[in-house]
């Protein structure tokens, strides 16, 4: 049984016997995302050269891919809280723990994560995720899962490993529909 602390990674960390500093990472501040005019500085997103994967936004040891067209995802009419699938990958050869959390610019709730465990099980919804790199030589290391926003706004997915943070910057809006 996976411990429920863990997330998708957790078989993954304790089968590689991966020692981790899971309470390092977490003590670092999250941020939020710093508007620029009230605009919500959106990741650039691009095309990964022989990645097997779509447009993909984020320049550190993981990338994120569907976030939408410009790093915009638009809820849908139907739902309060819509969850839409994003594709976590790691680039290749990255070994050690990451730590994936969100702060949002104008509320006190980030995003909030589901993704599947090595096993094939799906985890709950948790407000962070732990990810273990393994040094895959290739783009082999992916997570399927989804993400949700509580409500529109600018969104920042922080990335935390024993280099340094990176941020993913993605904006939600309202369906105009």
């Amino acid at each position: 049984m996976i411990p429920a602390a863990f997330s998708c990674t957790a078989k993954l960390t304790s089968e590689t016997g991966v020692s981790v500093g899971w309470a390092a990472l977490a003590q670092r501040p999250l941020k939020k995302p710093a508007l620029s005019d009230t605009s919500c500085p959106v990741s650039i997103q691009g095309a990964i050269p022989d990645s097997g994967v779509g447009l993909a936004a984020g320049a550190g040891p993981l990338i994120a891919v569907g976030l939408g067209r410009g790093a915009t995802t638009t809820l849908s009419a139907e739902d309060a809280f819509p969850r839409y699938k994003v594709l976590l990958v790691l680039r290749p050869g990255f070994t050690g723990p990451l730590l994936v959390r969100s702060a949002a610019t104008s509320s006190r709730d980030g995003i909030l994560f589901r993704y599947n465990m090595p096993d094939g099980s799906t985890g709950r919804w948790r407000g962070s995720l732990r990810l273990v790199g393994t040094g895959d030589p290739g783009w082999g290391q992916q997570f399927t899962g989804y993400m949700k926003a509580p409500q529109a706004g600018c969104y920042a997915i922080q990335v935390d490993y024993a280099a340094g943070t990176e941020q993913i910057i993605q904006e939600i809006t309202p369906n105009a529909g």
